[in-house]
């Protein structure tokens, strides 16, 4: 079975009615094989409250929710947008909560998680700092200003999925792959290029793939079992049938990077989750 979770409970239960038509086609009828869930990353109780609807096992699971812009909201503490937090604060806490339930399939080792990152992550950074004090959230990746803090913002986002995809085989036990899907017709696609002129806007949206050829890379990367392992993420571009190279910037392959970001983070999911 598969759990599909949103922001929208109404959009989690129509792509779970999606997946069982299909399925039911496939198979001549039978059982559901999908059902849908509220799910609000950028709040540690709708994240609490989703991890605990979940029973074992579980076998695995895709990240791919982002935010750009002022189009939600959050309340982790520590945490300067609303794209770190969903797209990455969130994610983590989701992962440790769910930790439990988590079993390694048939023919596996280890559980499967696929975080979906972007070939933006090339454009973000974080802020290590140079002073005595053990880095933060907030210090790693603070507030943005200007008319292009909404995409940098996104951007560093995307260089944080990166990250945390490589620690996580090692701190969570779980066999971790980052994936890139391509530039998808989304409305997160249609927040990207708004600053663009509307004829390029336009054109940008109209060569874009649509949302389930974007969506075949994770699923792909979720169901074969040939990527991942405890060196961090192979990084898969747009067609799944062709798996590219590690196409990692310096920064998604710095793996002590990596552990100052998983430490800070856990410090918000800490935080976040205490307070409930």
């Amino acid at each position: 079975a598969v759990v599909v979770a949103a922001r929208s409970p109404a959009a989690a239960a129509a792509a779970a009615a999606d997946i069982n038509g299909r399925e039911a086609t496939r198979i001549g009828g039978g059982s559901a094989a999908g059902a849908g869930a509220g799910l609000d990353l950028g709040s540690p109780a709708s994240v609490a409250a989703f991890a605990a609807s979940i029973p074992p096992p579980l076998h695995g699971a895709v990240f791919n929710a982002a935010a750009y812009g002022d189009a939600a909201t959050h309340s982790w503490p520590g945490v300067a947008d609303a794209a770190m937090a969903v797209a990455h604060a969130g994610h983590a806490a989701l992962l440790r909560l769910v930790s439990p339930a988590l079993r390694a399939p048939p023919g596996r080792a280890r559980p499967r998680l696929v975080v979906v990152s972007s070939r933006a992550h090339r454009w973000g950074s974080l802020r290590r700092g140079t002073g005595p004090a053990a880095p933060t959230l907030a210090t790693l990746a603070p507030p943005l200003t200007g008319p292009l803090a909404p995409f940098r913002a996104y951007c560093r986002a995307k260089l944080a999925n990166a990250l945390f995809a490589a620690a996580a085989p090692g701190r969570a036990g779980v066999d971790a792959v980052a994936v890139s899907p391509g530039f998808v017709s989304t409305r997160l696609a249609a927040a990207l290029v708004s600053s663009l002129p509307p004829v390029l806007a336009s054109l940008a949206l109209r060569v874009a793939q649509t949302p389930a050829a974007g969506a075949a890379t994770a699923v792909w990367a979720a169901g074969t079992g040939s990527v991942g392992g405890d060196r961090g993420p192979s990084f898969l571009f747009a067609h799944a049938s062709r798996p590219a190279p590690r196409l990692l910037s310096a920064a998604a392959a710095d793996a002590a990077l990596g552990d100052v970001l998983w430490v800070a983070t856990e410090a918000v999911v800490d935080a976040g989750l205490g307070a409930l």
